[in-house]
């Protein structure tokens, strides 16, 4: 049985029942908040969607935001919640004997094909927007996820389900990423299709389809053989492992240049690992050439509503110049300099220093939004800052009084 999470989220948008059931006594404190104040923060997560389509900004009103962290989070809980007690109330008559969920996917065994057709109408007579639908057994074998389950002779067996439109297309052998990235598509099927086949005779014929995988993507056969051999020889002689004490993991992303980016890593590790005995550094390349890099796949953003900029007002009564940066919206950024409170356009008591509306003050010059141009982004502050203080010293711009917002090191 299957249903569509996104068609819940917005029953649950209410974060009452989620709550109840995290704060269980009175006392209980998560992340330091209180049942009062993780309800509120859960309630400014999911309200106020705001979206951008065809240019115009729409308040989503019904649902929650596709892609949002909470969506299916807010979707689980809610059949947690709800499911437990469907599930007690069910008659006997067609209860399942095995009721198994995740996340949108359930996994049921009843006695008879008339039960599952009984317990099917009781769900979706519990809430006028849940539709579940059915998918029963077909020549005694049915798929959940990634596992085909069999039933011959009392007894269930296991195998890799792969769908009637899967192809064998792949990352390609020769395509422009890093080779552990390659390799990995090979070793996790071997590694998938050992934990799920319930025979030898099921996994071996995974392998294959593995090799014919392996071979249409252009992978040696040498590589992809070894990679089996790799894998059983860890089962059937498991290295005794080595008990040492745990190092910090420190992520250093890298860009991705081919072999050059493996002498980098080569070169930089054991300097790292003198300096640091105590850290692990793990290296990710990044290929940053995207589809999405070339080609634009949503609407474009407007230049007030971007944010983690580096902007450049221009005075249009003197061409004095300001560079600055920022996390908030343009905007936002705007209205600080103006001294106005943003949502509501009314002067501040006490607004921050802002050079910009100095500059305005002591000549009588106006400041407008169309002063404000783009010059850069960057999501980390600090890579910001170095963007901002590189424009610093490549434009003359007069209001800035630091030579910089952050040093830097040139010969």
């Amino acid at each position: 049985m299957t249903y569509n999470p996104y068609s819940l989220t917005f029953l649950f948008k209410k974060p009452q029942t989620i709550t109840d059931n995290l704060f269980a006594t009175p006392t209980t404190r998560i992340s330091n908040l209180n049942k009062k104040q993780l309800s509120k923060l859960l309630d400014l997560a999911t309200s106020n969607t705001i979206f951008l389509f065809n240019n115009q900004l729409y308040q989503q009103i019904d649902g929650m935001a596709m892609g949002s962290p909470l969506g299916l989070a807010y979707a689980n809980a809610f059949l947690c919640h709800h499911e437990e007690e469907w599930l007690n109330n069910c008659p006997p008559d067609f209860k399942p004997i095995v009721y198994k969920r995740y996340v949108d996917d359930c996994f049921l065994i009843f006695e008879n094909e008339r039960q599952s057709l009984q317990f099917l109408n009781y769900l979706n007579g519990k809430h006028s927007n849940i539709v579940f639908t059915s998918e029963g057994q077909l020549n005694n074998s049915l798929s959940f996820l990634d596992v085909s389950v069999s039933y011959n002779a009392g007894t269930f067996s296991s195998s890799v389900f792969h769908k009637p439109t899967t192809t064998l297309l792949g990352t390609n052998f020769f395509s422009f990423i890093p080779f552990k990235f390659k390799t990995s598509g090979i070793s996790s099927r071997i590694f998938r299709a050992f934990r799920i086949s319930s025979s030898w005779m099921s996994f071996n014929n995974e392998i294959e389809y593995i090799r014919q995988y392996a071979n249409f993507n252009l992978y040696p056969p040498a590589t992809f053989f070894k990679f089996v051999h790799s894998f059983l020889e860890n089962i059937f002689h498991p290295r005794t492992p080595v008990s040492s004490a745990p190092k910090l993991k420190i992520y250093l992303k890298i860009p991705f240049l081919g072999p050059k980016t493996d002498a980098i890593i080569n070169h930089l590790k054991p300097v790292l690992t003198n300096s640091f005995p105590y850290v692990q550094f793990v290296f990710i390349p990044i290929n940053r050439f995207k589809i999405s890099s070339f080609f634009r796949l949503k609407d474009t953003i407007s230049l007030p509503m971007r944010s983690s900029v580096v902007y450049l007002f221009t005075c249009a009564d003197c061409q004095t110049r300001y560079i600055g940066q920022t996390g908030l919206q343009l905007t936002i950024r705007i209205s600080k300099h103006l001294g106005i409170a943003h949502r509501t356009g009314r002067l501040l008591s006490s607004p921050e220093y802002s050079a910009i509306r100095s500059h305005a003050s002591n000549t009588g010059h106006s400041i407008s939004a169309n002063n404000f141009s783009i010059l850069g982004s960057a999501t980390n502050q600090s890579d910001r800052k170095i963007l901002e203080s590189l424009h610093i010293n490549s434009v003359s711009s007069e209001l800035n009084v630091d030579g910089s917002s952050t040093q830097l090191f040139s010969r």
